[in-house]
C-alpha cells in the first residue's frame, strides 16, 4: 500500500529509534545536529520507481513470449525454459532496455511533493530546486 508522508515519517522515525533491531538502528552513524530524514524521501521515491519498473518487466515476460524465448537463450536457459527476473543478469540486454523504457514511463506523485519522471536519458526531472541560504543564526528558502 502507498503511504501517506505522515505515515512514512512515522515508520521510518520507529525504525531509527529500534534498539532491538542493529542492522538498521542508524542512530550511531547520525550526527545529533543531522536530520535523519534528508534523504529518506527520495530513497522511498527511488524503491517505489524500482519496484514500478520490475513489476512492468515481469508482467511482460508474462504476457510477450517471444521477449521471454530471447531472455532465456540470452541468458543460456535450456531451449523451452521460462525466463523469470531470477535469472536476470545485466548482460540480459533485451531486459535492461525494457526496464528502462519503463523507468523512463514512470510518473508518479512523491512524497517529497515532487513529480517523479525521468528524462530521456534516465535522469530525474525535478522541477522545483530550494536553495538554503543560512545568514546570522537566520535562513531563508528560495524556490526556483
Amino acid at each position: 500500500p502507498v503511504q501517506t508522508v505522515e505515515e512514512f515519517d512515522a515508520e521510518y522515525y520507529n525504525l531509527l529509534k529500534t534498539d532491538s533491531n542493529e542492522a538498521i538502528n542508524l542512530r550511531g552513524y547520525i550526527n545529533d545536529s543531522q536530520d535523519p530524514f534528508v534523504y529518506s524521501y527520495h530513497c522511498h521515491e527511488g524503491m517505489l520507481t524500482l519496484a514500478y519498473a520490475l513489476n512492468k518487466t515481469i508482467a511482460d515476460l508474462a504476457e510477450n513470449e517471444t521477449l521471454n524465448r530471447e531472455a532465456a537463450e540470452e541468458s543460456g536457459l535450456p531451449e523451452g525454459e521460462t525466463f523469470t527476473m531470477a535469472n536476470f543478469t545485466y548482460a540480459n540486454s533485451g531486459i535492461v532496455t525494457r526496464m528502462f523504457e519503463h523507468l523512463q514511463n514512470t510518473s508518479f506523485q512523491g512524497i517529497t511533493g515532487n513529480e517523479v519522471k525521468f528524462d530521456a536519458d534516465g535522469i530525474r526531472d525535478i522541477e522545483t530546486v530550494a536553495i538554503l541560504q543560512y545568514q546570522r543564526d537566520s535562513n531563508g528558502v528560495y524556490d526556483m
